[in-house]
């Protein structure tokens, strides 16, 4: 099961002690991703990408379970729309 452990972490010195200390913990660098301001010199540091600094994959999952369950709690062609007949 994969875990996402997130730290708030003051400056940009502190950020690199926390990737040492966590790649001497024998976490792979690759597992490694730090978010900063814009403009920020994160050189040394694992920038993370726009999908892992924003909740949109996480989103989507939780779209597509809700989705499925109300389409199981109307049943089927509970989704139809009957013409208007008048």
């Amino acid at each position: 099961m994969k875990r996402r452990i997130y730290w708030l972490i003051p400056d940009l010195v502190n950020a690199g002690r926390a990737m040492n200390d966590l790649l001497s913990a024998h976490i792979e660098a690759k597992h490694i991703h730090f978010a900063a301001r814009d403009g920020m010199d994160m050189a040394g540091l694992h920038a993370a990408n726009v999908l892992q600094t924003s909740d949109v994959v996480h989103a989507a999952q939780a779209g597509l379970v809700i989705g499925g369950r109300g389409r199981r709690l109307r049943g089927p062609g509970g989704g139809y729309v009957l013409p208007h007949c008048g």
